[in-house]
């Protein structure tokens, strides 16, 4: 009963109502990214923290800072496997093109934003503060808002204030 309680508070304290509207499955799945493994249903191997799928085939984390992790790991490949190097390229990957044209184009501005770059713009995946203004871009537009604590993302971006 303790164990519940003491998850019921941090639930409570991690994912507040947003404008009254229910929490976003991103972050109720601990998903921030709305990352769906790449073979439907497959979720093991891909993601350290990953324990399953939702019936939309989003992953479900075991902790919000699995779902972050996540998302650092996916552009990390997105640059080394797929040569990506622009925010417009990390979204029209993340988005699997199915966005319209013109959200791929506002998304990719504004995470180019948290890295004061513009959206064409060759990022450095090597530095940590360009990957932390990624994750919070990512973060805050598949969610609507940001709903952690800048010290979870100091323990992911340590060198980054």
């Amino acid at each position: 009963m303790k164990t519940f309680l003491a998850l019921a508070l941090v639930a409570f304290l991690i994912v507040p109502a947003h404008a009254g509207k229910a929490a976003p499955i991103g972050i109720v799945n601990n998903n921030p990214g709305n990352i769906r493994p790449k073979t439907p249903g497959v979720y093991k191997n891909g993601f350290p923290g990953a324990v399953g799928v939702d019936k939309n085939n989003y992953l479900k984390f075991r902790r919000p800072i699995d779902g972050l992790r996540a998302i650092v790991i996916n552009l990390k490949i997105y640059h080394r496997r797929h040569g990506i190097r622009t925010t417009y390229g990390i979204v029209k990957r993340w988005t699997f093109g199915e966005a319209k044209p013109n959200v791929i184009h506002q998304y990719a501005r504004e995470m180019a934003k948290r890295v004061n770059a513009g959206s064409g713009d060759r990022l450095d995946f090597y530095n940590p503060c360009v990957l932390k203004g990624l994750t919070l871009g990512i973060v805050r537009f598949e969610n609507g808002f940001d709903p952690y604590p800048a010290k979870l993302y100091r323990r992911i971006f340590p060198t980054c204030g």
